[in-house]
């Protein structure tokens, strides 16, 4: 429904605006699933739209949620929540952060952005006769896990590291994984460029060697073409996304992560003006026409007098 894309949408304006690394981080893990892992993947809305895996309706319709922390989700991953119904916002349906001891106001529409993996929430009940619903968004941890084992659970990975006795003989310890896991995404994430640039090199020098051995025939060169065009075809989104998140990070590590945030507030800002003057030419437009009509009608009525 188009209600939920524009929750979605705002929810994750909201998203990237205050959390832009965070949210980079999300939309990349998704791409990679959707585009490299398997592309028969759907999301639940498309990837301007939303950088969340999953999202969740509640139909109450006195929704209300006790004391708790979403503990599957990432740990310091954000989640969104948005309250929608008919209820007085000044005697239920409050939002309680209990670990910041806040209790917050929060009428229907509302959307807030909280890491719920840590934060212990919940909301007050509302008052007879009226309705609450909420819509929540979030993305489970297990997918960043599964994405950054290289599409492998934390089981198998353990039992091949296990295994592999020249690098490690006894089982390795939840601790120890968790710090493998962080250390090689942490290299991957600062040396992407030197990682993507090793990768050319040997392939270049593997394809000039199959080439200089007689390996590759005309056939196979424009069957690789053609397979790479495809490539590029169905990689397009994905290749768009990095190429403008090494802009993001060569503008955060120039100007700072403020001047960022005000860039995205800016760009945000010039874009819903486009879109109101485009809504302005629009209405515009369609008053002339009616205008035009009412006069051509007007017209015809004088003629058949």
């Amino acid at each position: 429904m188009e209600c939920f894309y524009r929750i979605a949408g705002f929810a994750n304006g909201l998203f990237k605006a205050w959390n832009p690394a965070v949210h980079a981080f999300y939309t990349l893990t998704l791409d990679t699933l959707t585009y490299e892992y398997d592309p028969a993947l759907r999301r639940n809305f498309e990837w301007r739209f939303s950088a969340f895996a999953a999202a969740t309706l509640n139909f109450g319709p006195m929704t209300v949620t006790l004391p708790h922390i979403d503990g599957l989700n990432l740990a310091w991953g954000w989640c969104a929540i948005t309250a929608l119904g008919s209820f007085n916002p000044d005697l239920g349906g409050h939002l309680v952060l209990w670990d910041l001891k806040l209790i917050i106001r929060f009428p229907p529409g509302s959307t807030i952005l909280i890491p719920s993996a840590i934060l212990r929430h919940s909301n007050v009940v509302i008052q007879p006769g009226e309705q609450r619903y909420s819509f929540t968004q979030f993305t489970a941890a297990g997918l960043f896990r599964w994405v950054d084992n290289g599409f492998k659970s934390d089981l198998t990975v353990n039992d091949e590291i296990r295994n592999d006795t020249s690098k490690l003989t006894a089982k390795l310890s939840p601790a120890a994984l968790a710090s493998h896991r962080l250390s090689s995404q942490k290299y991957r994430w600062n040396n992407e460029q030197e990682l993507r640039e090793k990768a050319r090199v040997r392939m270049a020098v593997r394809r000039q060697a199959m080439k200089a051995g007689g390996l590759v025939s005309p056939e196979d060169a424009a069957r690789t073409r053609a397979h790479h065009a495809a490539y590029r075809e169905k990689k397009g989104p994905l290749l768009a996304f990095k190429q403008r998140r090494r802009r993001q990070d060569a503008f955060i590590a120039k100007y700072g992560d403020q001047a960022y945030t005000e860039h995205l507030r800016k760009e945000a800002a010039a874009q819903d003006e486009a879109e109101w003057r485009k809504r302005v030419e629009a209405d515009n437009l369609r008053q002339m026409a009616a205008e035009a009509r009412r006069q051509a009608l007007h017209h015809a009525a004088d003629l058949q007098r």
